[in-house]
């Protein structure tokens, strides 16, 4: 890829000083990936680690930093390693602590039972991925009513991937998974903003429409079945 300056054409790849040496004019820096763009050579580990801290300590920079084209799979990766380790270790906690009688586990409520909590552990490598995907579609829609111009599914995408490593969160008992969905929100709403730049207002209507969509499913199928 080829880095000239847009007043003599002449090249500044190696440039620091955001200025031309030929023409002296100053120029904008391209901004270098997000660490997990870069893992090739920063190291896996290295690159999960910073990628999370730059997301949750400077979002605005970390947004600006993201590629908005690239693939599905590189994001993806990130938001499933993020998500199996919250859910798994949040549902560690959960049976952990019904174990020694820190909580009561409810007969009647399924979500309680060793054997569901077996299935969302068994299941959340399909769950996560296949969530991320269909939410990414309907953050889309929901952009598009909001008038929102040259949106693009893949960079929502992307957003809403790298968001999602919030989620890892639920690592810490009790309530580290709501503090980690309540910041994946808003993470969301701030990639959207730097991305398509709009408004955080509109970042964050389109962000909650996918969860009023699944209450409003949630509610009518409760309603379906307590009809019968």
């Amino acid at each position: 890829m080829e880095y000239l300056c847009g007043n003599c054409e002449g090249d500044i790849k190696n440039i620091k000083s955001g200025i031309c040496p030929h023409c002296k004019t100053p120029f904008e820096l391209p901004l270098e990936p997000i660490p997990w763009e870069q893992r090739s050579s920063l190291g896996f580990v290295g690159a999960f680690t910073g990628t999370l801290i730059l997301s949750l300590t400077k979002p605005k920079e970390f947004f600006k930093r993201v590629p908005t084209t690239g693939g599905f799979s590189t994001p993806i990766i990130y938001a499933l390693i993020s998500g199996l380790l919250g859910t798994w270790l949040n549902l560690a906690w959960q049976m952990l602590f019904t174990y020694l009688g820190f909580i009561e586990p409810e007969s009647q409520s399924p979500d309680s039972s060793m054997g569901f909590n077996l299935m969302i552990t068994v299941l959340s490598p399909l769950i996560i991925p296949l969530g991320l995907f269909v939410g990414s579609g309907i953050i889309q829609l929901a952009l598009m009513i909001l008038g929102v111009q040259k949106i693009n599914y893949e960079t929502t995408f992307r957003v809403i991937c790298y968001s999602s490593g919030a989620t890892i969160l639920g690592i810490f008992p009790v309530v580290g998974s709501m503090i980690g969905a309540f910041i994946t929100i808003l993470l969301e709403a701030m990639g959207l903003r730097e991305v398509y730049d709009i408004s955080l207002r509109r970042g964050f209507a389109a962000v909650i429409f996918p969860i009023l969509f699944l209450f409003i499913i949630l509610m009518m199928a409760s309603l379906t079945s307590s009809g019968q």
